[in-house]
This record gives C-alpha cells, structure tokens and sequence, in this order.
C-alpha cells in the first residue's frame, strides 16, 4: 500500500501506517515522488521504503545519496521533520 502524503501550503505530511506508525514533514515539492512508494516506521523510528529491491531510508531518498554517501542531521529541533535543509549530505571523493 502506498503511502499517505497529504500537501499544504508549504510542505507535506508523510503518514506512515503499520507497527510503529508517524507523521512527517517533508518538502512540498518532494510529495509527489515520496508518495509512489510505501513508507514505514521500524521500531528505532527509522522511515523507510523498499524502492527497486533495495531499502532506502527517506533521508538518504529527499537527498539522492548514493551508496558510500553520508547523510548527517544538522537539526535537531523537531525529529519528525524530514525536510532537505535539516540534512546534510557528505558526498564520497574518491
């Protein structure tokens, strides 16, 4: 089952159902990518989504990171806010 996001003026709200469920803010303009795959809360409040055989973490999908990429939460004010300006992304130079 996909997701739930529901838009308003300047964000979104991811709503995770299962187990352990949530509700996120994320990027207005992100709502429409995150809500073609189904998103769920594991029990260490990590959200994510098996996306092409593989599961991604909806912080590194809002950020395109890469395998070997490092995502880094720079604020910490509202966990349930997954919006891009609250990470960072440490790209791998090899």
């Amino acid at each position: 089952m996909k997701s739930v996001v529901e838009k308003r003026e300047n964000y979104a709200i991811l709503i995770c159902q299962g187990t352990y469920k949530g509700k996120f803010v994320i990027d207005l303009d992100l709502a429409d990518e995150v809500a073609k795959h189904s998103w769920n809360v594991n029990k260490a409040g990590v959200i994510r989504a098996k996306i092409k055989n593989e599961v991604i973490t909806l912080q590194r999908f809002i950020l395109g990171a890469t395998e070997g990429d490092c995502v880094k939460r720079i604020s910490k004010q509202k966990p349930n806010d997954m919006r891009r300006d609250r990470y960072v992304l440490i790209k791998v130079v090899s």
